[in-house]
């Protein structure tokens, strides 16, 4: 039976942080080290133990150096039937002068206390003078704990998407816990351990709720792969948010099975929606684990902009995949499509400008979120890609013709109420950006200016298939002359250019297609390319011939 002090201390749940021992023994203090890490190891800051206790374990330490071997043993019995409290006194006795009161409290922390209690403290005291001793007893309680669990199949499972086995966890606390650089390393080493035995239950369990909904996870393409991994990570690192996802997910397609059970749907019918909707989601579902795995103390700037909490995400996620109402599941897994869309275009384009153009399509993307209206979402990231396309090749987006061509991008695109509207203008602009791209610009003699001014001045005639199939026509032989090295400044070309240019709007544009038939011949596909006098003088020439060829009127 314990003593009346221990059973004062009785169901108290605390662990000492922030204090130090008056231990003041024949031989002088013993300091207890201020705690500064036990939180990475899962455990709260709780409050700090009364005087009482630390007088009574003074007392108690005192002892196990008595003369007498029964006070001696009954010291050391009363310690041992201690709560979890008493271990950082303990572990601070470990620097005791008194070679009878360290052998005691050495073995005390071998085998009196769990390993996930006494862990922490003996981390802790890693770059105390008596650290040496610490991670000797650190070394051996991680080892048995290792051992307790390796013969478990669940334990096994888990080591297995830890990307390790036994042994080699084995190796790794006895070099890291050993010769370690310091308290991180060792934590980092012996942290998944901490509750190992529980950890690979509840890994197995989850594992099973997988099976029973008939989502793989053995390999990398299995729909319940990467939740299974991340709760493996979640419980290597403590990470109760991975954890918490990785559960969620599973709670969710636990209760879309329930409802519709309850619907009097089929086995069959239950088994091939939770499936199709694992698919769907796991581009998803992969989202919003790699946001939570992200440091949510550094302040991203691409986040930052795109304004939609991951706890929302998260929950919408949860929210469609658990409903069993469709079109509500798409809608909600949707949301998480558009804002990672949005990220993955926004960290290609890091320097894309705040304001203006940009900015609306940006903002009109995040409204979109709100309703999980993706079909819109993907028109308006198209816009944006767009944009992003043309600025990559010179233009300033915030003036001039460039400006325009953006502007005009985005008014399709916020009008457009869908892709296939939309196409038309995208296209358009496309043509203009492969021209910036061979670096025709606007004022030079080879861009279509009439054509553009028409786009950009919103003529819906440009953008009918035959002047769209027309300006293509026209910007593949300018890119054909321009990559063979004709001078696309020079009288013929220039002369030939401008008759192009002219069927671009009349609608007659058999001219076009001879014109461009004729690029066609005199510079065929496989040739070599010819030398720079050759393109300056006769190809030049050999356009100026084929105008002057054309009746009048033509």
């Amino acid at each position: 039976m314990r003593h009346a002090w221990v059973e004062t201390m009785s169901g108290r749940r605390k662990v000492i942080w922030g204090m130090w021992a008056l231990l003041w023994l024949a031989t002088g203090p013993v300091v207890v080290p201020e705690p500064a890490g036990c939180a990475a190891c899962g455990q709260e800051r709780e409050p700090v133990a009364s005087e009482e206790l630390r007088t009574r374990v003074a007392e108690l330490l005192a002892r196990l150096d008595d003369g007498d071997f029964r006070d001696r043993n009954d010291a050391s019995r009363q310690l041992a039937q201690a709560e979890r409290d008493v271990l950082p006194l303990l572990v601070a006795a470990l620097g005791h002068d008194s070679r009878e009161v360290r052998f005691r409290v050495q073995a005390l922390l071998a085998s009196a206390f769990d390993f996930d209690d006494v862990a922490p403290w003996l981390i802790q005291a890693v770059p105390q003078p008596y650290g040496a001793t610490a991670r000797l007893l650190l070394r051996d309680r991680a080892l048995v704990q290792i051992a307790d669990a390796a013969d478990l199949p669940a334990a096994k499972l888990l080591f297995e998407f830890w990307g390790t086995d036994s042994e080699e966890l084995r190796r790794q606390v006895m070099f890291h816990v050993l010769t370690g650089a310091g308290e991180a390393e060792v934590r980092n080493a012996v942290q998944p351990l901490m509750g190992l035995r529980r950890k690979a239950l509840r890994f197995q369990d989850f594992l099973a709720r997988l099976q029973a909904l008939s989502l793989t996870y053995e390999h990398r393409q299995g729909p319940g792969h990467a939740v299974a991994r991340a709760l493996a990570t979640g419980l290597r690192e403590q990470a109760s948010v991975k954890v918490e996802l990785a559960e969620r997910y599973v709670e969710a397609f636990e209760t879309l099975a329930r409802e519709l059970s309850a619907r009097g749907e089929t086995p069959t019918a239950i088994r091939k929606e939770v499936t199709d909707r694992a698919t769907m989601s796991d581009g998803a579902v992969h989202y919003v684990l790699q946001r939570a795995s992200r440091d949510a103390s550094q302040v991203d700037p691409v986040l930052k902009r795109i304004r939609v909490a991951p706890a929302l995400l998260a929950d919408e996620l949860f929210r469609g995949l658990s409903t069993p109402d469709s079109r509500e599941c798409y809608r909600c897994v949707g949301k998480v499509h558009i804002v990672d869309m949005l990220e993955e275009t926004l960290r290609r384009w890091p320097e894309a400008p705040q304001d203006g153009t940009v900015a609306q399509l940006v903002d009109a993307v995040v409204a979109t979120v709100a309703g999980g209206d993706k079909p819109k979402a993907l028109v308006l990231l198209d816009a944006l890609e767009g944009c992003r396309q043309l600025a990559a090749h010179g233009p300033q987006l915030d003036r001039g013709w460039s400006e325009r061509c953006a502007h005009r991008l985005c008014l399709a695109a916020l009008v457009a109420p869908h892709t296939r509207a939309y196409h038309p203008a995208r296209s358009v602009h496309d043509r203009f950006v492969q021209l910036a791209a061979g670096g025709i610009a606007p004022d030079d003699a080879a861009f279509p200016a009439a054509y553009c001014e028409r786009y950009l001045a919103g003529d819906a005639a440009v953008l009918a298939d035959d002047a769209r199939f027309a300006l293509g026509q026209y910007v593949g032989v300018v890119e054909k002359l321009h990559n063979a090295g004709v001078g696309l400044t020079q009288p013929g070309t220039v002369r030939f250019l401008a008759l192009l240019q002219e069927q671009l709007l009349t609608g007659q544009r058999q001219l076009l297609a001879e014109g461009a038939q004729e690029v066609a011949r005199l510079l065929p596909d496989g040739a070599g390319q010819p030398s720079a006098a050759a393109a300056s003088a006769g190809l030049d020439q050999a356009l100026a011939e084929w105008v002057d060829r054309r009746p009048a009127g033509r």
